[in-house]
């Protein structure tokens, strides 16, 4: 089907889009939250219905199929009306077109998708059912006087407490001396608009006054009458956009109604028909001129009668198992479904791979529609795979393999590759991928930091326990986890005897030992002071010897430089006694005598005789 808009001499016509609704939201189905009352539509925010608002302080209502019972507000069945569903959908919205004596009024209005270009023709429609309670108190009345305005700002009341009409004069408008009754259904509203540019509003409701509103009793008659109307589906389209005429099959003997846009001028089909509407029943392209007040519009269609054909078709379908149910649609234009399921509907669902083949009817033509669908399965994830390398060498690399068996490979370093070699430290993130199934895993690599570092210990020391009663090893604090092969875990440790100590650490990569051979020391001394006071406690001054073969002798003098003992036996010492008397206190002199590699040494000193 196409249409074009045709210049007065009728020499250009372009291709028509598919048709545009400038609408948003145009039957009301999107909302935030179920309406819980009346005054659904909001005066400047959106909690129940989006997009719609209301200009003034009438407290216009949204209606949804999920309000409850005691809401007022549900469909079919609410406040205003005894039954009356959607057009299409769950939803519509609602306000008082008039109400005896209070000069009330309630709009709705909406912010067009886009502005209005200036000198476009516009098609507007929208649909309306009036209210038909009666309560004992006010009766429904019907009114003619039911508009939509088309503004550029949006228009506006004395505020959120003006309630009273919007005197306006809309531009589509339902005709005066039409009464909108029929409770039954929906009654269309349209016409054709001329744009000025830059019109991005519009609103809908009675613009007459109380003096200037029409209205007949239909329902019923009480003393206050009001006039309540609900709205659905509206539709702001530029007639260049506008989609009216479809290509058909049909069958013999049938016959379709074409019929255009109204609110035209004239008319003019290719049959010499010059209504909006005509039934044809005979194969061929039919198409109409119609004139509006803002130009000439051309459209067509081919319609194709008693087709007695037949049709095969093969469609090849891929889906993943998580598709699983999965939707086989039928073509739309069919109109008997048979499928080899048993299924007789358009669509059919299955839960596995397989061929599914349809015979379907529509125009007069028989159709074969064959459908192979080939289920990827589900891909488990690799197992096993590493979580951490060790680089072990200086300068050196680590090997990341990725599993095997998958298509596709990416990692967060930007290689495809299913393995990579690296030299640095960090995580690398694989994404690897088969059919419909993508996984990932990380790689830490970690570089041993002791690669290069070893243990800061002697190869020997001496032990004088003579002196000191031990020696102290220390480590080094620069390798983790020491353990020393006397069981201990320490930096540093204390030893007493003489031998060979080892330490070992273990780093990431490997283990490192050093040892260290503690000797005894060569000792000939003596003590500089002793107490003979018969405690057990340093009551003899003797030689201190490792080892004491080479010990010659021991010479004991006073100040005076009188020999007071002398010995040649190591075991031997002075008891601090001289002639079975006890020496005095003070200071005293000695002389050691002893062999060192063969020849003789002297050591002379002085020590404390204390008591």
């Amino acid at each position: 089907m196409y249409k074009y808009l045709l210049l007065i001499v009728f020499l250009y016509c372009g291709f028509v889009k598919a048709q545009i609704n400038l609408v948003p939201n145009p039957g009301f189905e999107n909302y935030a939250l179920c309406p819980v009352a009346y005054s659904g539509v909001e005066y400047n925010t959106n909690t129940f219905v989006e997009n719609w608002i209301r200009p003034t302080g009438g407290s216009s209502d949204y209606f949804n199929e999920c309000a409850t019972l005691a809401s007022y507000v549900d469909i079919p069945a609410n406040y205003f009306m005894n039954y009356q569903p959607a057009r299409t959908g769950v939803a519509y919205a609602g306000g008082y077109a008039f109400y005896q004596s209070f000069h009330y009024r309630e709009y709705i209005q909406v912010e067009l998708i886009e502005p209005m270009i200036a000198e476009e023709c516009y098609y507007v429609e929208y649909y309306t059912a009036p209210a038909e309670t009666v309560d004992g108190f006010l009766g429904s009345v019907a009114t003619d006087r039911i508009g939509l305005y088309i503004s550029v700002e949006r228009p506006l009341g004395g505020g959120e407490l003006d309630y009273e009409t919007l005197e306006l004069e809309p531009q589509i408008f339902n005709p005066l001396g039409s009464f909108i009754t029929d409770t039954l259904g929906w009654t269309k509203v349209s016409g054709v608009y001329i744009a000025e540019g830059g019109e991005e509003w519009i609103t809908i409701g009675n613009f007459f006054n109380d003096g200037e509103t029409e209205y007949i009793e239909f329902v019923g008659s009480v003393a206050n009458a009001y006039s309540y109307y609900v709205y659905d589906d509206f539709l702001v389209t530029p007639l260049t956009a506008i989609n009216v005429l479809h290509d058909s099959i049909l069958c013999a003997g049938e016959t379709l109604t074409l019929t255009m846009y109204e609110g035209g001028i004239s008319y003019l089909w290719n049959t010499g028909d010059t209504s909006a509407s005509i039934s044809v029943n005979e194969t061929g392209n039919y198409s109409v001129i119609a004139e509006y007040s803002c130009g000439v519009f051309y459209d067509s269609a081919y319609v194709v009668f008693n087709i007695d054909s037949n049709y095969t078709s093969e469609d090849y379908q891929e889906i993943c198992y998580t598709e699983l149910p999965y939707i086989i649609e039928g073509s739309p234009i069919y109109t008997v479904y048979i499928w080899d399921t048993g299924d007789t509907t358009q669509n059919i669902t299955i839960t596995s791979e397989g061929t599914y083949i349809l015979h379907a009817y529509g125009g007069c033509s028989s159709f074969t529609d064959t459908f192979t669908i080939s289920v990827f399965e589900f891909v488990p994830d690799a197992i096993g795979l590493d979580d951490t390398l060790l680089i072990c060498e200086v300068n050196g690399n680590a090997e990341l393999n990725g599993p095997d068996g998958f298509d596709n490979y990416s990692w967060n370093s930007g290689e495809t590759t299913q393995s990579i070699t690296v030299n640095s430290d960090g995580n690398y993130t694989l994404t690897y991928s088969k059919d419909c199934d993508t996984y990932s895993h990380t790689f830490t690599v970690i570089s041993d930091p002791y690669l290069l570092t070893e243990f800061n210990l002697l190869e020997e020391i001496l032990l004088c326990t003579l002196l000191e009663p031990f020696v102290i090893l220390d480590a080094g604090a620069v390798l983790p986890n020491y353990y020393w092969n006397t069981g201990e875990t320490m930096q540093t440790i204390q030893v007493n005897t003489p031998g060979i100590y080892t330490v070992s650490s273990t780093t990431l990569c490997t283990e490192k030992t050093a040892s260290i051979n503690v000797i005894s020391c060569e000792v000939m001394t003596v003590p500089n002071a002793f107490s003979p006071n018969d405690d057990g406690i340093n009551d003899w001054f003797t030689v201190l010897c490792e080892p004491c073969s080479d010990f010659i002798s021991l010479s004991i003098y006073d100040r005076w430089g009188n020999l007071l003992f002398e010995t040649h036996d190591y075991t031997l010492g002075w008891n601090g006694k001289h002639n079975y008397n006890d020496s005095e206190m003070g200071s005293y002199t000695y002389l050691l005598r002893y062999a060192e590699d063969g020849i003789e040494k002297v050591k002379s000193g002085s020590f404390t005789l204390v008591r």
